[in-house]
C-alpha cells in the first residue's frame, strides 16, 4: 500500500477569516430582510454576489498539491466532523423544529436541503468534482469552458423567473443530482481554486471598472428588466471579478487580528448553520404582531447576542475549508 503523501499546511490569510467574517455577515443580513428579490433593492445586491464569492475564497483555500495526491477516504474523513457532522445534525434539527418529518424529507436532505443549508452539500460536492477532475486529468480550459456554459444556462432560466429543476414533483431526472446551483456555481468555486497563479495579473485595481460596468447592468436589471442572458452574463463577470480583486487584495493584508471580524470569520460555519434559529423564532412570535422596524431590531439584536455567544466559547462546531 503506498503511503498517504505528506502535505505542509499553507501559510494562514488572517484577511481570508476577516473576508469569510464580513461574507457570512451579509449572508444573515440576506435572510433577515424580508420581501422578494424583485421587491427589495438591498436583498437584490446581496443576492447578487454572496455565495458565488463565499465559493470562490473556499476554492482558493484548497491547495492544488493537496487535493491532487489526497485519496478520496482522507478526503471524506477531513470533511466528515468538521463540515458534514455539522450540517447533517443541523439538516434533522430544522425538519423536526418546522414540523416537516417524514421519511420522504429525512431522504431529501441529500437532495434538497433546508433552506439555507442547500450550501454546505453543495460546497462539499464542489470539492469532490475537484478531486474528480484531478484524478482525471481534466483539462482547465474544459473544466472553465462546461462550468461556464452550465452556469449561464441556469443563470439566464433564473433570471427568467424560471428554474430548470424546480421540484420532486415534476418527473425529471436531474432533480436527483441535488440542487442544481452545485453546477450553476461551480464554475466561481473553481476560478478561485485556479486563481492564485493569476492573481498578480487579474486581481489588481485595473479589473475594478470590470466589476463596476457589470454591477450598474446587474442593478439596473432591478429597475427595468433587461435580457436574461445579458443579466446573466453581468452576473458571471461581475463575481469572477469582484472575487479577484478581494482575494488578492486580502492575501497581502498586513493585519493580525481584528476583534470582531476574524472571529467571525473563524466562526463562519456555527454561525451560518445556526443564524436561521433565530431567525425563525422572531418571525414566529414577532413579525406577525408588530411592524417590520420591530422586527428586524429584534431580529438584528437577537442575532448579535448569538453571533457574540458564538465567538466567545472559543470553539468551532464545525467550519468551512481553511488553508491546506
Amino acid at each position: 500500500m503506498v503511503d498517504e503523501p505528506t502535505i505542509t499546511v499553507k501559510e494562514h490569510y488572517s484577511g481570508i477569516d476577516i473576508l469569510k467574517g464580513i461574507l457570512v455577515i451579509i449572508v444573515v443580513i440576506g435572510h433577515v430582510l424580508t420581501g422578494s428579490l424583485n421587491n427589495n433593492i438591498v436583498r437584490y445586491i446581496i443576492y447578487g454576489c454572496h455565495i458565488p464569492l463565499f465559493l470562490s475564497v473556499s476554492g482558493f483555500l484548497i491547495r492544488k498539491e493537496w487535493i491532487k495526491q489526497v485519496s478520496i477516504k482522507k478526503l471524506y474523513k477531513k470533511y466528515q466532523y468538521r463540515m458534514l457532522t455539522p450540517w447533517l445534525f443541523a439538516s434533522i434539527t430544522y425538519i423536526v423544529i418546522t414540523g416537516t418529518v417524514s421519511f420522504n424529507t429525512l431522504i431529501d436532505i441529500f437532495f434538497r436541503p433546508y433552506f439555507h443549508l442547500w450550501y454546505v452539500l453543495s460546497l462539499f460536492i464542489m470539492i469532490i468534482i475537484l478531486w474528480i477532475t484531478y484524478k482525471l486529468h481534466t483539462p482547465t480550459w474544459f473544466i472553465l469552458l462546461g462550468s461556464s456554459l452550465i452556469s449561464l444556462w441556469w443563470l439566464y432560466f433564473f433570471f427568467l423567473g424560471k428554474y430548470p429543476i424546480c421540484g420532486p414533483n415534476q418527473p425529471n431526472p436531474l432533480y436527483y443530482l441535488g440542487d442544481m446551483r452545485t453546477y450553476a456555481y461551480f464554475l466561481f468555486f473553481y476560478l478561485g481554486h485556479i486563481g492564485n497563479k493569476y492573481q498578480n495579473k487579474l486581481g489588481g485595481m485595473h479589473i475594478l471598472p470590470v466589476a463596476a460596468f457589470t454591477g450598474c447592468i446587474y442593478i439596473f436589471n432591478f429597475f427595468d428588466k433587461l435580457p436574461a442572458i445579458v443579466v446573466a452574463g453581468s452576473f458571471i463577470v461581475l463575481n469572477i471579478s469582484l472575487a479577484q480583486y478581494l482575494l488578492n487584495y486580502v492575501v497581502k493584508l498586513k493585519v493580525k487580528k481584528i476583534r470582531l471580524l476574524q472571529p467571525i470569520g473563524v466562526h463562519s460555519l456555527s454561525i451560518y448553520l445556526w443564524h436561521d434559529m433565530i431567525i425563525l423564532t422572531t418571525t414566529h412570535f414577532i413579525s406577525k404582531y408588530t411592524d417590520k422596524s420591530i422586527y428586524y431590531t429584534i431580529t438584528f439584536l437577537s442575532l448579535g447576542l448569538f453571533i457574540y455567544l458564538i465567538i466567545s466559547k472559543g470553539q468551532k462546531f464545525g467550519h468551512f475549508p481553511d488553508e491546506m
